[in-house]
């Protein structure tokens, strides 16, 4: 009798021994699929990101500086060339004389395409007259700052007004 009751013991043990390991493999094995992967990997920032986010951020830091016609200074005042030529100088990138002459710099891009750091031109009477630097493009709207000769160094949905819209020629990207 003890040599039964040993019997049945032995395979309830091993029963319960096989029942507790395919649970534990089940478990590790569900767990393992469950489990979303993660990218640890930061975004890498580029060069040109770099210098995009520094222009957006040296434009706004200037926004309220009066106008002044062919200045290049926040102390003088600026005219929308002399923005241009002293926000990107910041960083080495020659874009010195008129917007006319900043027109030629860099390789054109669509107007729907630009980003941040991009310059947009604008013309009067079928000559360029203006530039305005792109700080935020939303598909729908077009932000830049720009020196005006009423407002001084501003920002502006070019989108949106009409006297700046219907004087947009082109962009240009120089970073």
């Amino acid at each position: 009798m003890k040599a039964v009751k040993l019997i049945f013991y032995t395979i309830r043990m091993n029963v319960s021994l096989n029942l507790l390991l395919v649970g534990t493999i089940f478990f590790v094995f569900s767990s393992c699929t469950a489990t979303k992967k993660h990218n640890y990997r930061s975004k890498r920032v580029t060069k040109s990101e770099k210098l995009q986010n520094f222009v957006v951020k040296e434009a706004q830091g200037l926004i309220g500086v009066r106008y002044k016609y062919g200045g290049t200074s926040p102390k003088g005042g600026f005219d929308c060339s002399g923005l241009v030529e002293y926000v990107y100088g910041k960083k080495g990138i020659d874009l010195k004389g008129s917007s006319r002459s900043q027109a030629k710099k860099g390789k054109k891009v669509k107007l729907k395409s630009v980003r941040a750091g991009d310059l947009i031109f604008f013309k009067n009477k079928g000559k360029i007259n203006h530039v305005a630097i792109v700080i935020k493009n939303t598909g729908r709207s077009i932000y830049v700052i720009h020196s005006t000769s009423s407002r001084g160094v501003k920002k502006d949905d070019i989108l949106s007004i009409d006297y700046w819209r219907k004087r947009i020629s082109f962009a240009r990207r120089v970073i």
